[in-house]
């Protein structure tokens, strides 16, 4: 994969300090605001907090529902697995995950990407 210097921005983070668990880890940056995420054990996923389903002007921001081991859009009722993917509609799509690389010495990079195209918040066209 190859990411522009710079850009999108990146956060940095040890892996040691997010062991695997069943449970996401909410991250917060000061200059990026926050996002979870996952260790599976297998894979590091990265998402943007922001559901991918939109319920009037803004995106609501989903939340993890520790008791049912998923995440939960509040506006919509959308659910999501743990690794992001559509558990329940009405969203179309999976979460939004930022690309995420590992060195060999331990180190997370999340390319943070503040730009995410805003089609990823449409509703569903229900014409089709």
């Amino acid at each position: 994969m190859l990411i522009p210097y710079g850009y999108p921005p990146q956060i940095s983070l040890q892996q040691a300090d997010f062991p695997p668990s069943l449970t996401p880890y909410l991250v917060q940056q000061e200059d990026v605001g926050s996002f979870w995420l996952v260790n599976t054990g297998h894979d590091i996923l990265a998402f943007d907090r922001r559901t991918p389903f939109r319920v009037g002007s803004e995106p609501c921001r989903y939340s993890w529902v520790a008791a049912n081991g998923r995440f939960k859009d509040p506006c919509s009722g959308s659910k999501f697995a743990l690794d992001g993917t559509l558990i329940e509609e009405p969203a179309v799509r999976d979460l939004i995950a930022y690309p995420v690389t590992i060195n060999k010495n331990g180190t997370i990079t999340i390319y943070v990407d503040l730009d995410v195209d805003e089609s990823l918040f449409a509703p569903r066209n229900t014409a089709e």
